[in-house]
């Protein structure tokens, strides 16, 4: 199983060394794609089953606050840029007819689903917004995922590798399906 998990940082500032245009982004993926499945390429392998997976949500504030703390010169990430690159992903995986796991969208219907019982929850200090807007669940710095959105990564992946190829599946599958 390959798995194709790129896109948060292509998505810089345009400045940073780390950017990549979207319009060179999913080229650089279907190279990859292709090193795979190309017959004549010294990379040839049929039977490797591959899975893109979308850039996650950003976190504007987080990341804006990180990039403040450590006194970067480039601007932060932006949910907005990602989301691009993450539909990016989404149209070469559904171009090519390889399963994908949409990051961008799992954290962004979660924070939905987590502003809407804010919205009906009594305050408590423990559920005061801090200014993330609920991305700090997910994210460790408005752009990488922490331990909780790798859980959610995690549970994600396990699901679509059983329903797509159970026989690479670790477990039953009733766990994740």
């Amino acid at each position: 199983l390959c798995i194709l998990f790129f896109g948060a940082n292509d998505a810089a500032d345009p400045r940073d060394d780390r950017y990549t245009p979207l319009e060179e982004y999913p080229d650089n993926m279907r190279y990859i794609i292709n090193l795979l499945r190309n017959p004549k390429s010294v990379h040839y392998s049929p039977d490797t089953r591959i899975l893109i997976i979308t850039p996650p949500a950003v976190g504007d504030k987080m990341s804006e606050e990180y990039f403040r703390r450590y006194g970067w010169t480039y601007g932060p990430h932006k949910n907005t840029v990602t989301q691009k690159y993450a539909e990016a992903a989404v149209k070469v995986a559904n171009d090519l007819n390889i399963p994908y796991i949409d990051m961008w969208t799992a954290i962004e219907e979660r924070m939905q689903e987590s502003r809407k019982k804010k919205q009906f929850t009594p305050s408590t200090d423990a559920g005061k917004d801090n200014g993330y807007d609920g991305y700090d669940e997910f994210l460790s710095d408005g752009l990488h995922l922490n331990s909780k959105g790798n859980e959610l990564l995690f549970k994600l992946l396990l699901g679509k590798i059983y329903r797509k190829w159970p026989e690479l599946h670790p477990f039953s599958g009733s766990e994740f399906a």
